[in-house]
């Protein structure tokens, strides 16, 4: 740098360099080779740079349940130890390299361990101040005093605090195995709750039954860990509702609850609900049964109306019973609740019933879900009480005519000013027309179409150039034609993110795939994610090669991330020397 310029130099601070930093290894997680040349490269710049900053933001993942020896390798290999992160599976394969003098120095840095009730290493277990997440599997149901997960829980307990270190919050997974050893039906939830009541660190509980013969009880005695925030109880068919009614009803700090697959032998979801009503704590409630089961709207109508401390609340495979004809009016009065969908239950006489329209006064959610719209229900009516949506989900696969076009003279003009994601789903019939309505929405930023577009008119949109609009993601477009695609692809410097999933690879060849992203990349300065399918990989002359790394090069600033979704090692090459991110 010459004199003249040398007095514009910028001495950027260091926290901003590090939070710069941090976000870029975030985004290479995927891409371990990319991230350590790229570290290396960091790492010439300074000193500074290498013990210091660098020291602050670098971070590796290693899984240690096979070829141990191979990682501790890798690990040793490693100029910066600071930052490493270890999942560790402890069986016949690693509790070798566990008890290992070499491996001692990077147990410190194990933040999720899995051993199990059938282990004879539990004994040999000890953890630092790192671990975040326990995985204790069960083998055996036999009755009795749990003493593998009491000793597990009672070398926890005794990890003690550093100067510099702080015990955090662990994740505790409870998985009950398929292939247990003993004869018994149930499973009793106070053997689990006696062997953790020594732990006041696990904030986030999870259990999965992956035997589906056997039956929990008495999960309410989860009561017993008092910190506990977050519960997730999956694939398990439960004695009594009423167990998890009193859990939530008498436990003083769970927020955050998810049943998934998560069956009663006695009792019903509208008794939860009901709990659930009363309940000021829970902040998400989210239900997905692995069978459709049976559910009142007027549990769900109550919940909402009683509880506004609820933020989140998804229901999903049920079957929605209305009240019977002469029941009272149902209303809705909450402005608190942020996210509500039951769009995938079954509801009785669907063509008149949409959960948004029991509103009778504004509402805060920004998420609709218009999969159950008919010409019957009065748009005006319906968008009144929800002005701060920010998300539309359309589904038109029980549409009766077009109401997409109500929707959007009624949306238009800026009425609604924090509409800005539009996700589009089975409606073949007006996608179409529906792309070249959107220039209409000036606040619309994002596009995702769930379904199949044709490139006529996907390329019509593209030459809109609607300058609001900066992500756009399709499912698939068939009548492929490239040098259409890539014309109008290539003149749309609008656009952030452009995502394909699927293309019928008939229509062009490899080589005119890379001609075809040399073009859009080396015209399109404003693309920073594209992602666009390979047709069969086939060899590239040495020409294409080389014009392919010269617009990467000159545009690797512009191009943050592009989907290859191909295993040409020249082009990986390419991209991993200009740090442009392949996933």
């Amino acid at each position: 740098m010459n004199q003249q310029h040398s007095s514009k130099i910028v001495i950027i601070p260091k926290f901003i360099v590090a939070d710069i930093l941090t976000k870029l290894f975030q985004s290479l997680s995927a891409n371990s080779n990319l991230k350590f040349n790229l570290f290396r490269v960091i790492a010439l710049v300074s000193k500074e740079w290498r013990y210091d900053i660098l020291e602050r933001v670098f971070s590796c993942f290693y899984f240690i349940g096979n070829t141990p020896q191979k990682i501790l390798r890798e690990l040793q290999s490693l100029p910066i130890k600071k930052g490493i992160d270890i999942s560790f599976a402890l069986n016949n394969q690693t509790s070798e390299l566990y008890q290992s003098t070499e491996f001692q120095e990077f147990k410190q840095f194990i933040s999720n361990i899995r051993v199990s009730d059938n282990d004879k290493y539990i004994e040999m277990v000890s953890f630092s101040n790192s671990i975040k997440y326990i995985n204790f599997v069960i083998q055996q149901t036999k009755t009795g005093e749990m003493l593998e997960l009491k000793n597990l829980i009672s070398k926890l307990t005794s990890t003690t605090t550093t100067t510099t270190t702080k015990n955090g919050p662990i994740t505790f997974y409870l998985h009950l195995e398929s292939d247990f050893e003993g004869d018994e039906e149930s499973f009793d939830f106070h053997r689990v709750s006696n062997a953790l009541s020594g732990s006041s660190r696990i904030d986030n509980f999870r259990f999965q039954n992956y035997s589906t013969d056997i039956i929990v009880i008495n999960i309410q005695s989860l009561q017993i860990l008092s910190n506990l925030i977050s519960l997730q109880i999956i694939s398990t068919q439960i004695d009594t509702s009423k167990s998890i009614c009193q859990l939530i009803e008498f436990h003083q700090s769970i927020s955050d609850i998810f049943l998934g697959g998560v069956t009663f032998k006695i009792g019903t979801y509208d008794e939860i609900l009901e709990t659930l009503s009363r309940n000021h704590r829970v902040v998400e409630f989210d239900v997905e049964p692995n069978e459709e089961l049976p559910l009142y709207l007027l549990s769900i109508v109550n919940l909402l109306n009683s509880n506004k401390r609820l933020k989140f609340l998804s229901l999903t495979n049920f079957d929605i019973i209305k009240p019977p004809k002469g029941s009272a009016t149902l209303s809705i009065a909450n402005n608190t609740i942020k996210y509500l969908n039951i769009s995938e239950c079954n509801i009785q006489d669907s063509r008149s019933l949409n959960i948004y329209s029991y509103w009778n006064s504004p509402s805060s959610l920004v998420d609709l879900y218009l999969q159950k719209f008919t010409k019957k229900i009065d748009l005006h009516e319906y968008f009144q009480q929800h002005k701060k949506f920010k998300k539309i989900y359309y589904n038109g696969r029980e549409q009766e005519g077009n109401p997409f076009r109500s929707i959007v003279a009624l949306l238009e003009g800026g009425k609604f000013p924090s509409f800005q994601e539009l996700y589009w789903y089975n409606d073949f019939g007006n996608i179409e027309c529906v792309l070249q309505l959107l220039p209409l929405f000036s606040m619309l930023i994002k596009i995702h179409i769930n379904q199949t577009l044709s490139m006529d008119g996907l390329c019509k949109f593209l030459n809109q150039r609607n300058s609001s609009i900066k992500e756009l993601k399709i499912n698939s477009v068939d009548k492929w034609n490239t040098q259409l695609f890539s014309t109008s692809l290539a003149n749309n410097n609008f656009l952030q993110t452009f995502a394909i999933d699927s293309v019928d690879n008939s229509y062009y060849t490899f080589t005119e795939y890379i001609e075809l992203l040399i073009h859009i990349i080396s015209h399109n300065n404003n693309l920073n994610h594209l992602s666009i399918p390979s047709p069969k990989v086939s060899p590239i002359s040495n020409e294409l090669q080389s014009k392919f790394s010269v617009a990467i090069k000159e545009k690797a600033t512009q191009v943050f991330s592009l989907s290859l979704m191909v295993s040409n090692p020249f082009l990986k090459s390419v991209l991993s020397e200009n740090q442009i991110l392949t996933k």
